[in-house]
């Protein structure tokens, strides 16, 4: 059965039309283009056609869009059609539980400002980059737009060019993605979710080898869009952002042979519940020369991270080439908790990236599960490359029960540098013992005793206004297999307290004191690295150490 929804006239066919369609796909184009959109619909497709065509653009309208559970949202356009624009300007949230789909290569933009849901089936087909917003309106040259407001002088006829941003009004709506089948686009392209605030419950977003951005923003002000290699959000830094969330196992991935960037542009950002940022090389992926992507989160409020199996992780994997990219976090106050792993490893023939995080005030990492929660940068025992670094910059910096901040290297490669800036004061305390392992906080930069580890350690840089190390917490650099230990340099403005030990570990059979320590293991073949302290007031008691040894 084929339907078609009549933009003319008031017929009874008409009419019927577009009662019928709704229970269909919820399509219902609005009149308000030179060249309207028609829909027709057959079995659980509905087949988007006409619309109003300027150059390489096309511009679809409806009151309504929304796509029922497993139909098909069709946009039939032309193939040489470079970007498809469709605004909803009723009052209705689109619901996407089915496909969108379009022909060619051509990039689909759905504008809704009350709001879209992708629910568990909603999936694209399509050869291009997939922008969904809640911005007002979509800009171009010439102070012309494409928005909600279809009066005036928005006539899409004269808007051939590539489009300059997105007009946020002032209370954008929510964007929520629950896609299990996951919302994907191909290789090389963007996918793009600008909302007011942005929620990924449970759901998947995937661009191999192209770009996952999320942007939350909220305030009459545009958000410029760029298009290079794909498409990619270009928010000014005075913008007012909104929140993104990450819950349930959500998982943003952009992993692939090379390239494939994730960004994230909020007010505040959270992920819990094991939710996930993969970018990397894949593995059996890449070539000598490919180059991975990063993670970019940007926050102007707090990055929260929590729970067990929550992580953001940049990695070359196994049997892949290339070099690794960076994990970037900037925000005004960073926590990772109860077992969060920040990540940048390789596994392959390749580099690993970088950790870097620019906190305004504080930075927090408590915590330890099947993995202490903290940041890492590792050349793992497969990997044949070098370490990256672990760097942080913030306000004040807290580091407990059984977190850390850690460089290290199992494989062939140098461990890379841990690198700590601190305004004010940073305390290291604290030692956790689940099922007999024991997690003592610090910061570590390691040759790990393994036979699969040949290289150099790492350097420590400590720099802080203040520093406390108690309660069995350590800061060490240390060899345990072929390859010397590196230095430890600690610069603090005024007052090192060095104080007390950990519980008694029941494997081990002793407490951790608490201390800096410098280390040559009994399997290492290497030297220690030296350990230097500039500092108005030391003090160490309790157990507390000050050491450099040689078993090795």
């Amino acid at each position: 059965m084929k339907l078609k929804i009549c933009q003319f006239g008031l017929s009874t066919v008409c009419l019927s039309a577009i009662a019928i369609a709704p229970a269909v796909a919820q399509i219902v184009p609005d009149r308000t283009l030179p060249v309207n959109s028609t829909v027709t619909v057959s079995e659980k497709t509905s087949s988007i056609e006409g619309g109003t065509r300027a150059g390489g653009n096309l511009f679809h309208s409806f009151q309504e869009f929304s796509v029922l559970t497993g139909n098909t949202a069709f946009f039939n356009n032309s193939v040489d059609i470079q970007n498809i624009f469709t605004r909803v300007t009723g009052e209705s949230i689109s619901n996407i539980d089915g496909t969108l789909k379009a022909n060619g290569t051509a990039n689909l933009f759905l504008l809704n400002p009350h709001g879209i849901i992708f629910g568990k089936n909603a999936a694209l087909n399509i050869g291009g980059s997939f922008v969904a917003s809640t911005a007002n309106a979509i800009q171009f040259g010439n102070g012309r737009e494409f928005g909600i407001n279809v009066g005036g002088q928005n006539s899409p006829l004269l808007l051939v060019s590539v489009p300059l941003g997105l007009q946020y009004g002032q209370n954008p709506g929510t964007i929520i993605n629950r896609s299990t089948a996951g919302l994907a686009v191909r290789s090389g392209n963007s996918l793009i979710l600008a909302g007011g605030d942005v929620r990924a419950d449970g759901g998947k977003l995937l661009a191999p080898g192209g770009r996952v951005e999320l942007g939350a923003f909220t305030g009459a002000e545009t958000v410029g869009l760029l298009f290079g290699n794909n498409v990619s959000l270009n928010p000014i830094s005075a913008i007012a952002r909104a929140d993104v969330s990450l819950t349930n196992g959500a998982e943003v991935n952009a992993r692939a042979g090379g390239g494939g960037n994730i960004a994230v542009s909020a007010g505040n950002f959270s992920m819990s519940g094991g939710s996930t940022l993969r970018a990397g090389i894949a593995a059996g992926s890449g070539a000598a020369g490919a180059l991975a992507g990063n993670i970019d989160v940007n926050a102007t409020g707090a990055i929260a991270l929590d729970g067990d199996g929550t992580f953001l992780s940049n990695a070359v994997l196994e049997n892949a080439t290339g070099t690794g990219g960076d994990v970037n976090l900037t925000a005004n106050s960073l926590t990772a908790t109860n077992g969060v792993q920040i990540y940048a490893g390789t596994r392959g023939q390749a580099d690993a990236g970088s950790v870097n995080m620019n906190v305004s005030n504080a930075a927090s990492f408590d915590g330890a599960k099947t993995f202490s929660s903290g940041a890492y940068s590792r050349v793992e025992s497969a990997g044949r490359g070098q370490g990256g670094s672990v760097n942080l910059t913030a306000g004040s910096l807290s580091v407990t029960n059984g977190a850390v901040l850690q460089a290290s290297t199992f494989g062939r490669g140098n461990a890379g540098s841990v690198n700590i800036n601190v305004r004010e004061t940073a305390i290291f305390d604290g030692t956790t013992i689940d099922d007999n392992v024991v997690f003592s906080s610090g910061i570590y930069n390691r040759v790990e005793t393994a036979k699969s580890a040949v290289g150099e350690g790492g350097s420590i840089n400590i720099a802080a206004g203040s520093l406390f190390v108690t309660g069995g917490a350590v800061i060490t650099a240390s060899t345990g297999a072929q390859g010397n230990a590196g230095n430890l340099t600690v610069i603090v403005r005024d007052n090192i307290i060095l104080d007390g030990a950990g519980p008694l570990s029941p494997s081990l059979g002793f407490s951790q004191s608490s201390g800096l320590f410098s280390s040559v293991k009994e399997t290492a073949v290497g030297e220690g690295g030296n350990i230097r302290i500039s500092t108005r007031s030391l003090s160490v008691t309790n157990s507390a150490l000050v050491i450099a040894r040689c078993f090795g």
